[in-house]
């Protein structure tokens, strides 16, 4: 009867859908052998938007699957121990387990992590050292170095994890300060912070693949402030937050709305008080930035602070570090690298350029997730710090 009841409602004739949108068309014939693939597929889609209540029952379907079998909807998602949630793999890509590596110390082609690194970390400070701008490489650690005991069963078997202090970036770190002392500051890694954090605050929203705007970002924030001998004007208070529930970033991906995290941290009225924050967007912030997207950048601007105009830039985890860098430094651009090169189609320098010139830092921090950013291959981000 459940099979049966969606096509009661097959919408043979109509052209637009419940859902107000066009309806997709029935294919043309295939012409050749080269065309059944395609008319196969657009006949799956034809069918598919012509099932009655068809976005009602998928997301039933869904929300049996999750709640009622405990069943992941999504070969993108892993369900863990007490609901969390990780993130398996790219769009458009193979089963994703390169985070998952990382973290345990291996990387997707079999090379040693830390190696790799302390390569990365090494390059990397011989432009700092030229640079007239004060530059910070900041690598934020992943969620399942504080959530292995919740990593489903057959994720801890493919990653073989044994302790987070073998984490092979925090390794290349201790490698690195023992060989070049001077330059150690450059680069920040706040496993071993995030870990004592880990007992009061959970880092990671349990169903979220990044972090959120929390305890967790504010202590970052605090430490980058005091790498460039900013001054805090406020210590983290555990008042700054309260509980509360909020949506998980992976719910687009496992198609259902209310894929929710239940123990997250969300600013209280007590974070704000002697703040004057404004954002603007990218584009309207500095309009001669022509050709990034209006959602490649936001731009903060706190009145209350004194001094500092610093650039973070990375990818997408550089977002939820702009209002707690906001409220040590003047101004605060956060600006997501991956998404001006998409939208410029990988012809970036021109608008990076733009932005820089516009935009002026005095300080710069990049970030990335889990390691440090490769800059042999994001060289435009040089732009920002070269001479």
């Amino acid at each position: 009867m459940i099979i049966i009841l969606p096509l009661l409602f097959f919408n043979l004739t109509g052209k637009v859908s419940s859902e107000n949108r066009m309806l997709t068309e029935f294919p043309a014939l295939p012409e050749n052998f080269a065309g059944i693939g395609p008319f196969t597929r657009g006949v799956e889609s034809w069918l598919d938007d012509r099932i009655g209540f068809r976005k009602q029952f998928i997301t039933s379907y869904r929300l049996l699957e999750l709640k009622v079998f405990g069943v992941s909807p999504s070969k993108l998602v892993a369900l863990g121990k007490d609901g969390t949630a990780f993130l398996l793999e790219a769009q458009q890509s193979k089963i994703r387990y390169e985070e998952l590596y990382e973290s345990a110390g291996e990387s997707g082609n079999g090379s040693p992590l830390d190696t790799q690194q302390l390569a990365g970390m090494t390059y990397a400070a011989e432009l700092f050292n030229r640079a007239k701008t004060p530059v910070i490489m900041l690598a934020v650690p992943t969620s399942p170095l504080f959530n292995y005991d919740k990593l489903p069963q057959y994720l801890r078997l493919i990653i073989k994890k044994k302790t987070p202090e073998n984490h092979p970036v925090a390794l290349a770190v201790a490698q690195f300060e023992a060989l070049h002392p001077r330059d150690a500051h450059y680069f920040l890694y706040p496993f071993k912070e995030t870990l004592k954090l880990a007992k009061c605050y959970s880092p990671y929203p349990q169903k979220n693949f990044h972090w959120s705007w929390s305890p967790f970002t504010v202590m970052i924030s605090e430490m980058i402030a005091e790498r460039f001998k900013q001054p805090v004007r406020r210590q983290f208070s555990p008042t700054d937050f309260s509980p509360c529930t909020t949506r998980s970033d992976l719910a687009h991906l496992v198609g259902i709305n209310d894929f929710m995290n239940e123990n997250d941290l969300c600013p209280s009225a007590e974070f704000y008080v002697g703040e004057n924050i404004v954002d603007s967007a990218l584009a309207e912030a500095f309009p001669e930035s022509r050709g990034a997207h209006v959602s490649a950048g936001t731009y903060y601007k706190n009145t209350a602070v004194a001094s500092g105009k610093i650039l973070v830039i990375g990818d997408s985890f550089n977002f939820n570090l702009g209002i707690p860098l906001a409220r040590n430094f003047r101004e605060v651009l956060v600006l997501d690298y991956y998404g001006v090169m998409r939208e410029t189609h990988n012809n970036s320098e021109p608008v990076l350029r733009q932005i820089k010139n516009a935009y002026n830092p005095e300080q710069i921090v990049i970030v990335r997730h889990n390691i440090f950013m490769d800059l042999q291959a994001a060289r435009e981000l040089c732009i920002f710090f070269e001479n």
